[in-house]
């Protein structure tokens, strides 16, 4: 017997209709410590709390055992590939540690520009250099990876 060669399409139609609308993809998971400690503070002392640069805005807070993150981008941002940005809020957990190098893994949750961005990856490779500072990769509704910065804002 034949199957239809349009199913595997349907079904992917199918699975992501369930992403439009408030519905967010589950984005928590245990954060895997591979080595827990950076310049001899454990992540819960240097990771946690907040971070950006003047238009964007990250928090890194303890849930359980699992840290999680939020991600706010303003409005006015350059890029050279894409020109102006347009506002954008994420959310995730951060899936790895290891060192001082993490891995985030998330969904957009809005997005000024498009609602089809609403509920689609926002990950990051970030490493933190021992100064107040992580420095990385993102990859998001563009599908291209992009340089970043952050730095650690004092309370």
């Amino acid at each position: 017997m034949r199957r239809a060669p349009w199913l595997p399409f349907a079904a992917l139609a199918a699975a992501l209709a369930g992403c439009a609308g408030s519905e967010m993809p589950p984005h928590s998971g245990k954060t895997v410590i591979q080595n827990p400690v950076c310049n001899g503070l454990p992540a819960e002392r240097w990771l946690v709390g907040e971070w950006g640069n003047p238009n964007t805005q990250v928090a890194f807070r303890m849930a359980g055992e699992n840290i999680t993150w939020t991600y706010n981008r303003d409005a006015g941002v350059m890029s050279e590939r894409w020109g102006l940005k347009q506002p954008a809020r994420g959310d995730g957990s951060v899936r790895r540690i290891n060192g001082c190098a993490i891995e985030m893994g998330g969904f957009y949750s809005s997005h000024g520009g498009t609602r089809r961005a609403v509920g689609t990856p926002l990950d990051f490779w970030m490493t933190y250099d021992g100064s107040q500072r992580l420095a990385g990769t993102g990859l998001g509704f563009g599908k291209e990876k992009f340089e970043i910065f952050w730095l650690k804002r004092e309370k």
